[in-house]
């Protein structure tokens, strides 16, 4: 199983462990370095059904792609949905 990480959001001073003196250890720059290095994977986010400009309170989506007869999770997704802020 793949998991996705945001290596952006590690924040190294909790990875890294600087010391006082603001060096690192050999260790945790590798580790550093290794995360750096980690190849970016090819990921798209969905938008769910309850942040998506066609879905209503009735749980309809009222996307032009539909079957509004058809009630819908606020945690499905599809691939025409649009966030409510765009």
């Amino acid at each position: 199983m793949s998991r996705y990480i945001d290596a952006d959001a590690i924040q190294y001073r909790k990875v890294c462990k600087e010391k006082i003196d603001g060096s690192m250890s050999i260790e945790y720059m590798v580790l550093r370095d290794a995360i750096d290095d980690m190849p970016t994977a090819d990921v798209v986010e969905v938008v769910r059904c309850k942040d998506c400009k066609h879905y209503k309170d009735n749980h309809r989506c009222y996307s032009r792609y539909s079957n509004m007869n058809d009630s819908r999770n606020p945690n499905d997704y599809c691939s025409y949905g649009e966030r409510v802020d765009k």
